[in-house]
């Protein structure tokens, strides 16, 4: 990563292009301009980060999937994000190393997760095992990002902003959407897929 600014670029315009052109969605290509934010990062982790490629190229997918629509391309991209979630867990654990303090921040975004799972429950329906499962996995990757040696200042936000981005997903299908959600949800998740990105490459 010679100069990051030219390697980011490209990605920075898909996710920024698919930012401004959300309320057309889905149009021709609009899965494809989705995809490409995380795509191309992980095409740029590969050589350094393999895992963090791998995670990105599965979160890549999982935007696919949501962007087609549909219940069945919905439980797909669930899939698809619990996957990545995983693979960021592993990276993290491997990486252990909690500061004084950072318990603290692990029982709260426990709380959250678990608060949110309680609001939404008598909503689930039929994916209740599903989004019980989902929202396990994803909290225990922002605790072990919490928790682990990777710079906090990037790193911590950037999972924080990921966790919010799914759940802002989760209260929009299962309660009510709310004005500019789609964009607020866009606009957090790749924020926070990008500070991942660089505190990991940074590491």
């Amino acid at each position: 990563m010679s100069d990051p600014g030219l390697v980011l670029l490209p990605s920075l315009t898909a996710a920024l292009l698919f930012l401004l052109t959300r309320h057309r969605a889905p149009y021709p290509g609009s899965a494809v301009i989705k995809a490409l934010g995380c795509a191309l990062l992980a095409a740029v982790a590969w050589p350094v980060q393999p895992w963090l490629a791998l995670a990105l190229a599965l979160s890549a997918m999982g935007d696919w999937f949501l962007a087609l629509g549909g219940d069945r391309h919905f439980r797909r991209g669930l899939i698809a994000f619990l996957c990545a979630h995983l693979v960021y867990i592993g990276i993290f654990a491997l990486a252990w190393s909690p500061l004084p303090g950072s318990f603290a921040g692990a029982v709260a975004i426990t709380f959250a997760g678990l608060a949110l799972l309680v609001w939404l429950y008598p909503d689930l329906g039929e994916m209740r095992p599903a989004v019980l499962a989902y929202t396990l996995v994803i909290v225990a990757m922002t605790v072990t990002a919490l928790l682990s040696a990777y710079p906090a200042p990037v790193l911590v936000p950037g999972a924080l902003l990921f966790m919010f981005s799914d759940f802002c997903i989760a209260v929009r299908r299962f309660k009510r959407d709310f004005p500019l959600g789609g964009e607020l949800t866009w606009a957090a998740y790749y924020s926070g897929q990008l500070l991942i990105f660089l505190a990991l490459i940074a590491a």
